[in-house]
């Protein structure tokens, strides 16, 4: 999307990648423009016009990663939450590398009180690894995997919907593990 050395003016994909994510912003004041979502734009505008491309960032948004670009993030943090409870089931030996400390801050002691979660109570205070793995779900594997790899996740995403996003995860994890 880069300005060629013989380009004056910016790049025309850069114009249009700016044009989908204004008009996006304009459509969804309620989300506006979030970060990873020019990832997102970008990659449709690679294989479709403008007015497709936004019409597809409209869907992805909605209905595949409902909440994931909100203000507050709240899709993708309750969506790190169950990243995490699958790890724990599915990859124990990764969960002991990954796990939060066992220190209990007084918001935990709290919660747990107050909502009895016992030994979950990791989810008030996700792993660090969160921090790596919510650009997995924001991006959907944009700039995290080889292109080809991503777009056959794309694939699968649109096919099974946004659980195959956790599949991908866990399938990553167990590679490293």
């Amino acid at each position: 999307f880069q300005r060629e050395a013989f380009q004056i003016d910016e790049a025309p994909m850069i114009k249009s990648l700016r044009r989908v994510l204004v008009a996006f912003s304009l459509y969804n004041p309620k989300i506006g423009y979030c970060q990873s979502m020019n990832f997102l734009a970008g990659l449709l505008l690679l294989f479709m016009d403008e007015e497709k491309a936004f019409w597809m960032l409209v869907i992805i948004t909605s209905r595949y990663l409902p909440g994931v670009h909100n203000v507050n993030l709240e899709g993708v943090n309750v969506d790190q939450g169950v990243l995490m409870l699958c790890v724990k089931e599915y990859l124990p030996e990764v969960w002991q590398f990954i796990k939060p400390l066992n220190k209990r801050s007084s918001l935990i002691s709290v919660a747990n009180s107050k909502f009895n979660f016992g030994k979950n109570e990791f989810l008030y205070k996700l792993p660090a690894v969160t921090l790596c793995t919510a650009s997995w779900f924001m991006s959907c594997f944009v700039g995290v995997l080889p292109i080809e790899t991503t777009l056959r996740i794309w694939d699968c995403l649109f096919y099974e919907e946004s659980h195959f996003l956790f599949k991908a995860s866990l399938a990553i994890l167990k590679l490293g593990e």
